[in-house]
């Protein structure tokens, strides 16, 4: 694959302070990687700062137009990096022949 998805996440509370329900929202969009060669070390540096970026800048926007959040829900950027990074992890391994596993 050529891209790895960045999700952002938006966890709303369950009800508003006026008691109106809440939703999910979140955004996607893909990170172009194909034009890399992961067996880089820095083709890799620069894959994750592409990664970093997108989820940076969704948040800030996602962050604009959602300005209210639940208390206690996890960070924007630390949810989505971690889902891209474990996207971006399975690309590596792929190009350099091994075996990935999550745990």
């Amino acid at each position: 694959d050529e891209n790895v998805e960045v999700t952002v996440p938006r966890y709303a509370p369950q009800r508003s302070p006026l008691g109106a329900p809440y939703r999910l929202i979140s955004m996607s969009k893909g990170v172009y990687i194909g034009d890399l060669d992961l067996r880089s070390r820095h083709d890799v540096r620069v894959m994750r700062d592409r990664i970093s970026y997108t989820a940076r800048s969704m948040c800030r926007r996602l962050d604009a137009l959602y300005p209210v959040t639940a208390p206690g829900s996890p960070g924007c950027y630390t949810t989505a990096m971690n889902d891209a990074l474990y996207q971006a992890n399975i690309a590596i391994a792929q190009q350099r022949g091994s075996h990935f596993d999550r745990y």
